[in-house]
């Protein structure tokens, strides 16, 4: 029941429709006391097969695979004209052996239907890695090599268009572990190669170790295909990516949690945990706390 006060109140009674072989929602309707019915249809890959809608098998290679209730397909009907459709479609990454959302479909009323967004690329975890605006606008996530931490996300670029280096996961004479800008490992001497992979213009940027001190150089033009760094006694978070795009960085404390983010001006924030991996405290780049976390634990 619906109550409003100064107002009479709407009685609301929903009913649900399941499938009877694996008792997915295949519907669910909503009548209220004002003569009012609003009503919602499901649809999963076994109803894309029944209904002829899938030219590339997709639909038949979820269904072999057990995956079955992925939501594919939303209708609102209010009373009897459909007002909305929501539509995931489903496509083959990996050669064929990730089964993945590649679209989204939307249709308001009776208006031509049109695309939300494209997921254009996944990693071999089945971590997505790209996606695409209908406009062009472009996102790209960097994860590492496990495919559990997300290292950058990068607005405006796809994946070929960027180049990030921490140091988080190399080893060298010229690696040196504690004391880093970010994370846990910086180097001591470092050339960057890379060479861009259009026209666009790049810029790169980087934290050097000078005094003890770590500082930042803003971005400056790259035109590749290599530049060595100078200007300090280490490098630390290199980052490269057209001039027009935006990064954003991150490190991570195994079994604790992210460590450091870098936002698209070089502004770091970061976080400290304390024995039990509980989140201590957030940083400024300058070691100003704001924003402390107090736990109270109970012994027995």
């Amino acid at each position: 029941m619906d109550y409003v006060a100064g107002n009479p109140a709407i009685n609301v009674e929903t009913s649900y429709t399941y499938d009877p072989y694996d008792y997915l929602t295949i519907s669910e309707r909503k009548t209220d006391s004002k003569g009012r019915d609003q009503l919602f249809q499901y649809s999963y890959p076994k109803n894309m097969i029944s209904q002829t809608l899938d030219p590339t098998g997709t639909y038949q290679a979820m269904v072999a695979a057990n995956m079955i209730s992925p939501l594919i397909e939303l209708k609102e009907t209010i009373s009897g004209t459909q007002t909305r459709r929501i539509k995931q479609n489903y496509a083959k990454f990996n050669s064929g052996n990730l089964l993945l959302p590649v679209s989204v479909d939307n249709q308001n009323l009776n208006m031509a239907s049109y695309t939300t967004v494209n997921y254009t690329n996944y990693d071999v975890y089945a971590n997505l890695i790209e996606q695409q605006k209908p406009n062009g606008y472009r996102k790209t996530i960097k994860w590492d090599n496990a495919g559990e931490m997300l290292m950058a996300s990068i607005d405006n670029a796809d994946n070929t268009e960027f180049y990030f280096e921490g140091f988080e996961g190399l080893s060298g004479a010229n690696v040196v572990s504690g004391g880093a800008h970010t994370g846990n490992k910086y180097v001591s001497s470092y050339t960057v190669t890379w060479s861009r992979p259009n026209l666009r213009n790049y810029v790169i940027s980087y934290w050097y170790l000078s005094n003890n001190q770590w500082k930042y150089k803003a971005e400056q033009a790259y035109s590749g295909p290599s530049i060595t760094l100078t200007g300090g006694s280490g490098y630390d978070d290199i980052r490269i990516y057209p001039a027009d795009a935006q990064m954003t960085t991150y490190t991570y404390e195994p079994l604790a949690g992210i460590t450091s983010s870098t936002d698209a001006k070089g502004i770091v924030t970061y976080y400290e945990y304390d024995n039990f991996q509980h989140l201590k405290c957030i940083k400024d780049q300058t070691g100003n706390i704001i924003k402390a976390f107090d736990y109270h634990y109970k012994w027995q």
